[in-house]
């Protein structure tokens, strides 16, 4: 699924494929669209202006693209649904010819030059090619990059100056869906090898077979194609599917760049039409109908179910392709509930705790409306609890929609599980495998490469754009690893810094727990501790001498032993230990006790002068290796008969 925010450094007056506000940059001269899945399209349902450019076929099948958002009226006790479409940015989108370089005028001195390429993902899909202002950029989509393709983009004209290195492109936002170096993602069939494999499996079935391929979302076009040639069957889809790919078919009379969809929709040839590959007729052997809505004949006949998939593991166990990659459902008029906010969920949860009496449904709920608000888009589909209903429906029943959780999922598991007879499993990426997308880069060879696809809560060095393409990049700089390393760094400052005062606090807490056997006075705590810590207690810890009441320091001496014990356990386990911990801890020793060497009383003063010098050699001993070091000056614990030394660190 794509995670880029739409910002192009290069030209940062363009927005790609992400349309909300980004309150840091400035509001965009120009908009690109590369296709029509969902996961790059947040935000257009309400964007007003400037101008979006993208295919022809992305324009009719956006303009028709219907879907329900729903949302909890806990007022009235109900739930709204509300029908949500495009068709306000009919004068927005502007079309543009594949492979013909176009120049667009942003103001009086600024333009731009824009070629539009096919993508090898879905109907539609497309790369964009920006140029202007002495930069060039490649912004991919999404892509499947086979080598027939990456082939065909280094013959294209436009690109052949990038190819031949005449020209360098400053950056390829590239499609990283699956660029990671494990063997699983390495290399995909090619999908032609996957139809292959597929029209092979469906010529061993009886000749009166019905077949039902999961399409769920774009993409899935070819397959269609091959197998109604193959069988000489149309494909049957519901009237949400038809409608839209028929609106290419009526465009196609007067426009162009519909070659690709023809096949699909059919064309007008003489004074006769040929009709495409899909129907609304019921009869036919192949179906792609939605699911939870089988047609007449789906439900009346034992049906082959067709599933892709992304690949295979080694010992021959699929990858499934459901949800990878985004745009998952977008083909279906899709039921969603929205959830905007934290209180919407948890009065949501509040809801389910009423109704839903099994504790194991009411988990499973739970945690599925948590997965959903954690999403990019922050919507739960409703289609998956058997909702088809436009209409309001009341907040009780939406809760026992969702406590049928399980029954559905064991639905789909049977469904899923049935016979091998009953199932076909054919590799059909939709996006690159790692070496795809290598040998997209190497033929380029850009200055660096942004990834559009990206976990930064899973993000370390092995995903890096620098581990996974610099080897391939005439540059040597990427803005996005900087970033996340940036980031990261920050995390570890944080956490550092709170490693450091969780040690002082607890170090505090001893030395007040000392008490009379303290001879020097305790320095205060830094005055963001608690916002550090998000410890709201910090005035018990305010006292700066050691005459504290004696209950006061046997409390905090029994939390501060505990504590203690455990942080100097862990200090000492070198597996566990981080330089980070070691060096606060070092830092905090010379803070707390070398930094306050001044004694109250005169008779002292002795005792005092080699306390000093111990604590020194004490602490110069730990910054040579862990805590262990104590031991070379015979600080060590034996029970209650403590050393004067230890006592006085």
């Amino acid at each position: 699924m794509s995670t880029f925010n739409g910002v192009v450094a290069e030209f940062p007056f363009v927005r790609i494929d992400y349309f909300r506000k980004i309150s840091d940059k400035p509001a965009p001269l120009v908009c690109f669209l590369s296709h029509v899945h969902s996961d790059h399209l947040q935000g257009l349902e309400s964007l007003r202006s400037p101008f979006i450019y993208c295919s022809a076929v992305t324009r009719e099948l956006l303009l028709r693209i219907e879907k329900y958002p729903h949302r909890m009226n806990f007022s009235k006790g109900i739930l709204e649904a509300r029908k949500q479409h495009y068709g306000h940015l009919a004068k927005l989108l502007r079309p543009i010819p594949l492979n013909t370089p176009t120049e667009i005028e942003l103001t009086p001195l600024k333009r731009i030059r824009v070629t539009l390429l096919e993508a090898n993902h879905c109907a539609g899909a497309v790369m964009f090619l920006i140029e202007g202002q002495g930069k060039a950029i490649l912004y991919t989509g999404d892509i499947r990059a086979e080598t027939w393709w990456v082939d065909s983009l280094t013959r294209n004209p436009v690109l052949i100056p990038y190819a031949c290195g005449l020209k360098t492109l400053d950056n390829i936002y590239l499609d990283t869906t699956f660029a990671v170096k494990s063997d699983i993602y390495r290399n995909f069939a090619p999908k032609a090898e996957g139809i292959k494999e597929l029209l092979e499996k469906v010529e061993k079935y009886p000749k009166d077979t019905i077949f039902y391929l999961r399409a769920w979302t774009f993409g899935y076009e070819e397959v269609w194609q091959a197998l109604s040639a193959f069988l000489d069957s149309k494909v049957h889809v519901d009237r949400y599917q038809y409608d839209l790919y028929k609106a290419l078919t009526v465009r196609s009379h007067g426009g162009t760049g519909f070659d690709t969809a023809t096949y699909l929709s059919g064309f007008q040839l003489g004074n006769g039409f040929v009709p495409g590959c899909l129907t609304s007729d019921e009869s036919v052997r192949l179906h792609s109908c939605e699911p939870g809505a089988f047609c007449q004949t789906m439900k009346s006949k034992k049906s082959v179910f067709i599933t892709p998939i992304v690949t295979r593991h080694g010992n021959g166990v699929d990858v499934p392709e459901v949800g990878a990659g985004g745009g998952k459902g977008d083909l279906y008029q899709l039921h969603e509930l929205e959830l905007p906010d934290e209180i919407t969920v948890q009065r949501l949860e509040e809801l389910l705790s009423e109704h839903i009496t099994d504790e194991r449904v009411l988990s499973q709920a739970k945690e599925t409306l948590k997965l959903a608000f954690a999403s990019r888009h922050r919507a739960l589909s409703l289609d998956e609890f058997g909702l088809a209903e436009d209409a309001d429906i009341s907040l009780k029943d939406l809760a026992s929609m969702l406590g049928n959780i399980r029954r559905l999922s064991n639905r789909n598991l049977d469904e899923e599980t049935s016979a091998d007879t009953n199932s076909i499993t054919f590799p059909y990426s939709r996006h690159s495998s790692y070496a795809e997308l290598c040998e997209l880069v190497q033929a380029f060879r850009p200055k660096e490469v942004f990834p559009c696809t990206v976990d930064e809560n899973r993000w370390d060095e092995s995903v890096s754009m620098e581990s996974l393409f610099a080897h391939l990049c005439s540059g040597s700089q990427f803005v996005h690893d900087k970033h996340l390393r940036d980031a990261r760094g920050e995390i570890l400052e944080q956490e550092s810094k709170r490693i450091r005062y969780t040690i002082m606090r607890d170090t505090r807490r001893q030395l007040q727990a000392m008490g009379s056997k303290v001879h020097f006075n305790i320095g205060p705590l830094p005055h963001d501790i608690d916002q550090i810590l998000d410890d709201h207690s910090q005035g018990s810890y305010e006292t700066t001498t050691a005459t504290n009441s004696q209950s006061t320091r046997e409390d905090d001496h029994e939390q501060a032993s505990n504590t203690s014990s455990v942080r100097i356990s862990e200090q000492r386990n070198e597996g566990k230990s981080t330089p980070v911990a070691e060096s606060a801890s070092q830092e905090l020793i010379c803070e707390l006790v070398i930094g306050s060497q001044d004694t109250d009383s005169e008779v002292h003063s002795s005792s005092t002068s080699n306390a000093r010098i111990n604590r020194l050699r004490a602490f110069k001993a730990a910054r040579t290796g862990t805590f262990d070091a104590w031991n070379e000056i015979s600080i060590v614990s034996a029970g209650n008969n403590h050393a004067e030394e230890e006592v006085e660190l």
